[in-house]
Protein backbone atom coordinates (compact mmCIF):
# COMPACT_ATOMS: atom_id res chain seq x y z
CA UNK A 1 0.00 0.00 0.00
CA UNK A 2 1.35 3.82 -0.96
CA UNK A 3 1.74 5.63 1.80
CA UNK A 4 0.46 9.22 1.72
CA UNK A 5 2.36 12.40 2.60
CA UNK A 6 0.71 14.77 5.20
CA UNK A 7 -0.58 16.93 2.17
CA UNK A 8 -1.73 13.82 0.08
CA UNK A 9 -4.09 13.06 3.46
CA UNK A 10 -5.55 17.01 3.70
CA UNK A 11 -6.54 16.52 0.35
CA UNK A 12 -7.86 13.38 0.53
CA UNK A 13 -9.73 14.32 3.48
CA UNK A 14 -10.80 17.76 2.56
CA UNK A 15 -12.74 16.18 -0.58
CA UNK A 16 -14.17 13.10 1.51
CA UNK A 17 -15.76 16.05 3.79
CA UNK A 18 -17.19 17.95 0.81
CA UNK A 19 -18.60 15.04 -1.05
CA UNK A 20 -20.38 13.66 2.56
CA UNK A 21 -21.99 17.23 2.72
CA UNK A 22 -22.99 16.62 -0.69
CA UNK A 23 -24.61 13.42 -0.51
CA UNK A 24 -25.64 14.07 3.20
CA UNK A 25 -27.18 17.58 2.28
CA UNK A 26 -26.75 19.03 5.57
CA UNK A 27 -25.03 17.80 8.83
CA UNK A 28 -22.93 18.90 11.69
CA UNK A 29 -18.96 18.64 12.65
CA UNK A 30 -19.80 15.74 14.95
CA UNK A 31 -21.44 13.75 12.57
CA UNK A 32 -19.00 14.22 10.03
CA UNK A 33 -16.39 13.27 12.44
CA UNK A 34 -18.63 10.30 13.45
CA UNK A 35 -19.56 9.14 10.03
CA UNK A 36 -16.01 9.42 8.60
CA UNK A 37 -13.81 8.43 11.36
CA UNK A 38 -12.20 11.91 11.34
CA UNK A 39 -10.63 13.55 14.98
CA UNK A 40 -12.84 16.71 15.54
CA UNK A 41 -10.33 19.06 14.69
CA UNK A 42 -9.32 17.92 11.16
CA UNK A 43 -13.12 18.19 10.57
CA UNK A 44 -13.32 21.03 12.54
CA UNK A 45 -10.27 22.73 10.42
CA UNK A 46 -11.33 21.52 7.15
CA UNK A 47 -15.18 22.87 7.41
CA UNK A 48 -13.68 26.28 8.30
CA UNK A 49 -11.60 26.11 5.63
CA UNK A 50 -14.41 25.49 3.51
CA UNK A 51 -16.75 28.06 4.77
CA UNK A 52 -13.95 30.78 3.59
CA UNK A 53 -13.41 29.49 0.39
CA UNK A 54 -17.54 29.94 0.17
CA UNK A 55 -18.47 26.09 -0.57
CA UNK A 56 -20.02 25.93 2.66
CA UNK A 57 -22.40 27.13 4.59
CA UNK A 58 -24.21 27.44 7.90
CA UNK A 59 -28.38 26.64 8.08
CA UNK A 60 -28.40 26.96 11.97
CA UNK A 61 -28.28 24.94 14.86
CA UNK A 62 -28.90 21.60 16.00
CA UNK A 63 -32.11 21.07 18.04
CA UNK A 64 -30.55 20.85 21.93
CA UNK A 65 -30.37 17.50 23.48
CA UNK A 66 -28.89 18.74 26.61
CA UNK A 67 -25.80 19.96 25.63
CA UNK A 68 -24.11 22.45 23.91
CA UNK A 69 -25.89 22.81 20.15
CA UNK A 70 -23.43 21.94 16.96
CA UNK A 71 -24.19 24.73 14.21
CA UNK A 72 -25.45 22.60 10.62
CA UNK A 73 -23.67 22.99 7.53
CA UNK A 74 -24.77 22.70 3.78
CA UNK A 75 -23.31 23.19 0.33
CA UNK A 76 -22.91 26.77 -1.08
CA UNK A 77 -25.09 25.36 -4.32
CA UNK A 78 -24.39 28.70 -6.62
CA UNK A 79 -20.67 28.74 -5.28
CA UNK A 80 -19.27 26.74 -8.78
CA UNK A 81 -21.10 25.90 -11.62
CA UNK A 82 -20.21 24.19 -14.83
CA UNK A 83 -21.95 24.21 -18.36
CA UNK A 84 -22.52 21.28 -20.80
CA UNK A 85 -24.22 21.65 -24.37
CA UNK A 86 -25.33 18.38 -26.26
CA UNK A 87 -24.48 18.99 -30.49
CA UNK A 88 -26.29 17.06 -32.60
CA UNK A 89 -27.31 17.04 -36.15
CA UNK A 90 -30.40 18.92 -35.40
CA UNK A 91 -30.34 20.53 -32.55
CA UNK A 92 -28.41 21.76 -29.15
CA UNK A 93 -29.14 21.63 -26.13
CA UNK A 94 -28.22 23.60 -23.23
CA UNK A 95 -27.72 22.88 -19.61
CA UNK A 96 -25.89 24.84 -16.33
CA UNK A 97 -25.50 22.79 -13.33
CA UNK A 98 -24.48 23.87 -9.68
CA UNK A 99 -22.00 22.47 -7.53
CA UNK A 100 -24.36 19.39 -6.69
CA UNK A 101 -24.69 18.64 -9.94
CA UNK A 102 -28.28 20.04 -10.07
CA UNK A 103 -29.87 21.37 -13.49
CA UNK A 104 -30.52 24.95 -12.82
CA UNK A 105 -31.31 26.07 -16.38
CA UNK A 106 -31.68 24.12 -19.70
CA UNK A 107 -33.09 25.09 -22.94
CA UNK A 108 -33.20 23.27 -26.28
CA UNK A 109 -32.86 24.82 -29.30
CA UNK A 110 -33.11 23.66 -33.51
CA UNK A 111 -30.07 24.38 -35.35
CA UNK A 112 -28.81 22.13 -38.00
CA UNK A 113 -25.42 21.28 -37.35
CA UNK A 114 -22.36 23.02 -39.44
CA UNK A 115 -18.65 23.33 -38.75
CA UNK A 116 -18.74 26.85 -40.15
CA UNK A 117 -17.82 29.77 -38.38
CA UNK A 118 -20.87 31.51 -37.91
CA UNK A 119 -22.46 28.43 -36.46
CA UNK A 120 -19.61 27.97 -34.12
CA UNK A 121 -19.91 31.52 -33.16
CA UNK A 122 -23.88 30.97 -32.94
CA UNK A 123 -23.80 28.20 -30.12
CA UNK A 124 -21.17 29.91 -28.33
CA UNK A 125 -22.98 33.30 -28.09
CA UNK A 126 -26.01 31.52 -27.34
CA UNK A 127 -24.36 29.81 -24.27
CA UNK A 128 -22.81 32.96 -22.74
CA UNK A 129 -26.23 34.79 -23.15
CA UNK A 130 -27.85 31.90 -21.28
CA UNK A 131 -26.11 32.23 -18.31
CA UNK A 132 -26.47 36.21 -18.49
CA UNK A 133 -29.99 35.78 -18.62
CA UNK A 134 -29.96 32.78 -15.37
CA UNK A 135 -27.63 35.35 -13.56
CA UNK A 136 -24.89 32.89 -13.25
CA UNK A 137 -21.34 34.76 -12.28
CA UNK A 138 -18.84 33.82 -15.20
CA UNK A 139 -16.41 33.71 -12.43
CA UNK A 140 -18.07 30.78 -10.91
CA UNK A 141 -18.06 28.47 -14.04
CA UNK A 142 -15.12 26.01 -13.83
CA UNK A 143 -15.43 24.61 -17.61
CA UNK A 144 -17.88 23.93 -20.55
CA UNK A 145 -18.19 20.27 -21.42
CA UNK A 146 -19.53 19.31 -25.11
CA UNK A 147 -21.57 16.23 -26.16
CA UNK A 148 -21.39 15.40 -29.55
CA UNK A 149 -22.47 12.27 -31.91
CA UNK A 150 -19.06 10.88 -32.68
CA UNK A 151 -15.92 9.34 -31.61
CA UNK A 152 -13.36 12.17 -30.25
CA UNK A 153 -9.52 11.70 -31.55
CA UNK A 154 -7.49 11.54 -28.87
CA UNK A 155 -5.80 14.81 -29.02
CA UNK A 156 -9.54 16.29 -29.25
CA UNK A 157 -9.13 17.91 -32.21
CA UNK A 158 -11.48 16.17 -34.30
CA UNK A 159 -14.08 13.43 -34.63
CA UNK A 160 -15.69 10.92 -36.60
CA UNK A 161 -19.64 11.66 -37.11
CA UNK A 162 -22.54 11.02 -39.86
CA UNK A 163 -23.66 14.69 -38.92
CA UNK A 164 -22.08 16.24 -41.92
CA UNK A 165 -23.11 13.87 -44.73
CA UNK A 166 -20.17 15.01 -47.37
CA UNK A 167 -17.62 13.82 -44.87
CA UNK A 168 -17.05 11.74 -41.63
CA UNK A 169 -13.93 13.19 -40.43
CA UNK A 170 -15.27 16.93 -38.67
CA UNK A 171 -12.51 19.02 -36.57
CA UNK A 172 -14.26 19.80 -33.19
CA UNK A 173 -15.51 23.37 -32.86
CA UNK A 174 -13.74 26.14 -30.88
CA UNK A 175 -16.37 27.45 -28.71
CA UNK A 176 -14.85 29.23 -26.17
CA UNK A 177 -11.43 30.31 -25.18
CA UNK A 178 -12.45 31.61 -21.53
CA UNK A 179 -13.22 28.12 -19.76
CA UNK A 180 -11.71 24.69 -19.85
CA UNK A 181 -13.36 22.83 -22.12
CA UNK A 182 -14.05 19.24 -23.56
CA UNK A 183 -15.04 17.51 -26.11
CA UNK A 184 -17.16 13.95 -25.17
CA UNK A 185 -19.03 11.20 -27.07
CA UNK A 186 -22.51 11.40 -26.68
CA UNK A 187 -22.67 7.93 -25.21
CA UNK A 188 -20.18 8.51 -22.70
CA UNK A 189 -21.56 11.79 -21.40
CA UNK A 190 -24.83 10.72 -20.90
CA UNK A 191 -23.75 7.68 -19.09
CA UNK A 192 -21.46 10.30 -16.89
CA UNK A 193 -25.00 11.93 -15.86
CA UNK A 194 -25.48 8.38 -14.03
CA UNK A 195 -22.23 8.11 -12.77
CA UNK A 196 -21.99 11.32 -11.39
CA UNK A 197 -25.51 10.87 -9.48
CA UNK A 198 -25.33 7.48 -8.23
CA UNK A 199 -22.22 6.98 -6.49
CA UNK A 200 -23.23 3.68 -5.37
CA UNK A 201 -23.11 1.91 -8.67
CA UNK A 202 -19.60 1.04 -9.43
CA UNK A 203 -20.84 -1.59 -11.98
CA UNK A 204 -22.76 -1.17 -14.66
CA UNK A 205 -23.60 -0.99 -18.40
CA UNK A 206 -25.18 2.09 -19.42
CA UNK A 207 -27.72 2.13 -23.36
CA UNK A 208 -27.88 5.15 -24.51
CA UNK A 209 -31.50 5.74 -27.01
CA UNK A 210 -31.69 9.06 -28.22
CA UNK A 211 -31.25 9.77 -31.39
CA UNK A 212 -27.95 7.73 -32.08
CA UNK A 213 -27.73 4.68 -30.08
CA UNK A 214 -24.68 3.78 -28.00
CA UNK A 215 -23.78 3.64 -24.21
CA UNK A 216 -21.01 3.31 -22.29
CA UNK A 217 -19.31 0.09 -19.94
CA UNK A 218 -18.54 1.03 -16.18
CA UNK A 219 -16.64 -0.79 -14.32
CA UNK A 220 -15.71 0.22 -10.35
CA UNK A 221 -16.96 3.45 -11.46
CA UNK A 222 -14.93 4.44 -14.54
CA UNK A 223 -16.15 4.13 -18.37
CA UNK A 224 -14.32 1.67 -20.14
CA UNK A 225 -12.99 3.19 -23.61
CA UNK A 226 -11.38 -0.16 -24.99
CA UNK A 227 -8.65 -0.74 -27.08
CA UNK A 228 -9.63 1.63 -30.16
CA UNK A 229 -12.24 3.75 -27.58
CA UNK A 230 -15.22 1.76 -29.16
CA UNK A 231 -16.73 0.00 -26.29
CA UNK A 232 -20.43 0.71 -25.80
CA UNK A 233 -21.09 1.20 -29.25
CA UNK A 234 -24.06 -0.83 -28.65
CA UNK A 235 -25.68 1.07 -31.20
CA UNK A 236 -23.72 -1.43 -34.25
CA UNK A 237 -24.72 -4.72 -32.81
CA UNK A 238 -26.24 -6.55 -35.45
CA UNK A 239 -29.60 -7.14 -34.13
CA UNK A 240 -31.28 -8.63 -37.63
CA UNK A 241 -28.18 -9.39 -40.02
CA UNK A 242 -30.95 -10.83 -42.84
CA UNK A 243 -32.79 -7.27 -42.90
CA UNK A 244 -31.94 -5.27 -45.29
CA UNK A 245 -32.11 -1.62 -43.38
CA UNK A 246 -29.05 0.05 -43.52
CA UNK A 247 -27.29 1.66 -40.55
CA UNK A 248 -25.13 5.29 -41.07
CA UNK A 249 -22.34 3.17 -40.91
CA UNK A 250 -23.35 1.00 -43.82
CA UNK A 251 -24.06 -1.72 -41.79
CA UNK A 252 -27.35 -4.04 -42.10
CA UNK A 253 -29.73 -4.75 -39.15
CA UNK A 254 -27.86 -2.65 -36.55
CA UNK A 255 -29.63 -2.13 -33.51
CA UNK A 256 -29.52 2.05 -34.49
CA UNK A 257 -32.11 0.90 -37.35
CA UNK A 258 -34.84 0.17 -35.01
CA UNK A 259 -33.94 1.58 -31.02
CA UNK A 260 -33.32 5.21 -32.55
CA UNK A 261 -35.55 7.86 -31.35
CA UNK A 262 -36.23 8.28 -34.83
CA UNK A 263 -37.74 5.51 -35.24
CA UNK A 264 -40.63 6.64 -33.15
CA UNK A 265 -41.12 9.90 -34.66
CA UNK A 266 -41.49 8.76 -38.58
CA UNK A 267 -44.10 5.98 -37.24
CA UNK A 268 -45.82 8.54 -35.61
CA UNK A 269 -44.56 11.99 -38.05
CA UNK A 270 -44.21 14.01 -35.03
CA UNK A 271 -41.43 14.10 -31.83
CA UNK A 272 -41.02 11.38 -30.12
CA UNK A 273 -43.16 12.22 -26.65
CA UNK A 274 -45.98 12.61 -28.80
CA UNK A 275 -45.31 9.18 -29.77
CA UNK A 276 -45.96 7.94 -26.27
CA UNK A 277 -48.94 10.16 -25.69
CA UNK A 278 -50.82 8.83 -28.59
CA UNK A 279 -49.48 4.80 -27.14
CA UNK A 280 -50.96 5.77 -24.24
CA UNK A 281 -54.47 7.23 -25.18
CA UNK A 282 -53.98 3.59 -27.54
CA UNK A 283 -54.26 4.93 -30.98
CA UNK A 284 -54.32 2.43 -33.74
CA UNK A 285 -51.53 0.50 -34.83
CA UNK A 286 -48.79 2.23 -31.55
CA UNK A 287 -49.16 -0.77 -29.87
CA UNK A 288 -48.34 -3.66 -32.11
CA UNK A 289 -45.38 -1.26 -33.19
CA UNK A 290 -43.76 -0.73 -29.71
CA UNK A 291 -44.33 -4.16 -29.25
CA UNK A 292 -41.87 -4.76 -31.83
CA UNK A 293 -39.81 -1.86 -30.91
CA UNK A 294 -39.81 -3.65 -26.78
CA UNK A 295 -39.05 -7.06 -28.85
CA UNK A 296 -35.60 -5.50 -30.24
CA UNK A 297 -34.52 -3.54 -27.20
CA UNK A 298 -35.05 -6.84 -25.05
CA UNK A 299 -33.00 -8.58 -27.90
CA UNK A 300 -29.79 -6.02 -27.00
CA UNK A 301 -30.73 -6.28 -23.47
CA UNK A 302 -30.06 -9.98 -23.73
CA UNK A 303 -27.11 -9.59 -25.30
CA UNK A 304 -25.48 -7.08 -23.35
CA UNK A 305 -26.52 -9.26 -20.31
CA UNK A 306 -25.24 -12.26 -21.75
CA UNK A 307 -21.69 -10.38 -22.86
CA UNK A 308 -21.61 -8.45 -19.70
CA UNK A 309 -23.95 -10.03 -16.38
CA UNK A 310 -23.96 -6.41 -14.63
CA UNK A 311 -27.15 -4.06 -14.06
CA UNK A 312 -28.29 -2.37 -17.21
CA UNK A 313 -29.67 1.87 -16.96
CA UNK A 314 -31.65 2.68 -20.30
CA UNK A 315 -31.20 6.07 -20.85
CA UNK A 316 -30.86 8.95 -23.21
CA UNK A 317 -34.53 10.56 -24.31
CA UNK A 318 -36.20 7.46 -24.52
CA UNK A 319 -35.09 5.85 -21.64
CA UNK A 320 -37.55 8.14 -18.99
CA UNK A 321 -40.13 7.25 -21.36
CA UNK A 322 -39.39 2.90 -20.38
CA UNK A 323 -39.93 3.00 -16.87
CA UNK A 324 -43.42 2.21 -17.57
CA UNK A 325 -42.92 -0.68 -19.51
CA UNK A 326 -40.48 -1.88 -17.62
CA UNK A 327 -42.31 -5.00 -16.78
CA UNK A 328 -42.69 -6.10 -20.00
CA UNK A 329 -39.72 -5.87 -20.70
CA UNK A 330 -38.69 -8.05 -18.06
CA UNK A 331 -41.67 -10.45 -19.00
CA UNK A 332 -40.42 -10.82 -22.55
CA UNK A 333 -36.38 -11.24 -20.72
CA UNK A 334 -37.87 -14.29 -18.71
CA UNK A 335 -39.01 -15.90 -22.35
CA UNK A 336 -36.12 -15.45 -24.23
CA UNK A 337 -33.43 -15.95 -21.21
CA UNK A 338 -33.05 -19.97 -20.79
CA UNK A 339 -29.77 -19.49 -18.63
CA UNK A 340 -30.90 -17.51 -16.16
CA UNK A 341 -34.81 -16.82 -15.37
CA UNK A 342 -34.16 -15.30 -12.16
CA UNK A 343 -31.44 -13.30 -12.40
CA UNK A 344 -30.60 -10.74 -9.58
CA UNK A 345 -29.35 -8.00 -12.25
CA UNK A 346 -31.02 -5.18 -12.12
CA UNK A 347 -32.70 -3.27 -15.20
CA UNK A 348 -33.55 0.14 -14.72
CA UNK A 349 -34.27 3.88 -16.32
CA UNK A 350 -31.61 6.72 -16.38
CA UNK A 351 -32.16 9.76 -14.23
CA UNK A 352 -32.09 12.29 -16.56
CA UNK A 353 -33.18 12.13 -20.14
CA UNK A 354 -33.62 15.18 -22.61
CA UNK A 355 -30.64 16.36 -20.60
CA UNK A 356 -28.59 13.17 -19.74
CA UNK A 357 -25.61 14.02 -22.19
CA UNK A 358 -25.44 17.57 -21.49
CA UNK A 359 -25.61 17.09 -17.47
CA UNK A 360 -22.94 14.36 -17.56
CA UNK A 361 -20.71 16.55 -19.63
CA UNK A 362 -21.64 19.62 -17.52
CA UNK A 363 -20.60 17.19 -14.23
CA UNK A 364 -17.45 15.94 -15.86
CA UNK A 365 -16.20 19.85 -14.49
CA UNK A 366 -18.30 19.55 -11.09
CA UNK A 367 -16.44 16.11 -10.26
CA UNK A 368 -13.03 17.78 -11.71
CA UNK A 369 -13.18 20.75 -9.57
CA UNK A 370 -13.69 18.84 -6.45
CA UNK A 371 -10.91 16.73 -7.09
CA UNK A 372 -8.45 19.11 -7.25
CA UNK A 373 -9.44 20.66 -3.96
CA UNK A 374 -5.87 20.88 -1.74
Amino acid sequence: MVKLNSSEVRKANKQSILRYILQTGECTKPQIAMDLRLSSPTVSFIVDELLEQGLLETTGMQASSGGRRAAKYQICKDAVHACGIEISRGHVIFVIVNLCGEIIATERIRKEFSDDREYIQYIAKYRADMAERFGIDPATVTGVGISLQGLISPDQTSFKSHMLDDRRVIATPTLTDEYPCLFLNDGNASCMSECYSNKAENDFVYLMLSRTVGGAIVHDGEIQAGKDGFAGEFGHVCLHPEDDKVCYCGGKGHAWCYLSSDRLEEFCGSVYWDFFKKLEEGEEGYCEFFDRFLDDLTLLIYNVRMMYNTDIVLGGYLGTYLKPYLPDIDRKLQKMDHLYPETQIKITCGKHGLEAAGVGAANYFIEKFISSLV
